[in-house]
């Protein structure tokens, strides 16, 4: 997730304010030597450089990142809501400080889930010990 953040921390925090190293002239400085032997490649720049765009990719990944990020959103408490249901419905049998062990008739597979202060552990309603 901190993958995706890094061109937007970046393009608004810059990472050296202060910095005498300024790219841009090195970058114009290196492309004049290659634009004055490839003519087409330099028209083709200028006409990028004069285009308006109405979006621009950073706009375009910031929604597609926000569009993830609330689709992950709805999964992630449709199943929180799934678990504690789950929770309601199960017969909890022994509690060991915060750790619930529960049983329950609706699943076939042991498994275990926590949240901030509680853990617990689901065990078929089939399995005696």
């Amino acid at each position: 997730m901190t993958f995706f953040l890094i061109p937007v921390i970046t393009e608004v925090f810059p990472i050296s304010l202060h910095s005498n190293f300024h790219l841009e002239p090195v970058l114009k400085n290196a492309s004049a030597t290659f634009l004055e032997n490839h003519q087409i490649v330099h028209q083709q720049i200028t006409q990028l450089n004069t285009s308006q765009s109405l979006l621009s990719i950073n706009i375009i990944l910031i929604f597609m990142y926000i569009i993830g990020f609330c689709i992950f959103l709805k999964k992630h408490i449709k199943n929180l809501l799934q678990l504690r249901q789950l929770e309601k419905n199960s017969f909890c049998q022994h509690k060991i400080n915060n750790i619930h062990i529960l049983f329950s008739s609706t699943t076939d597979i042991p498994f275990c889930w926590s949240l901030i202060k509680k853990h617990f552990i689901v065990i078929p309603g089939g399995f005696t010990f």
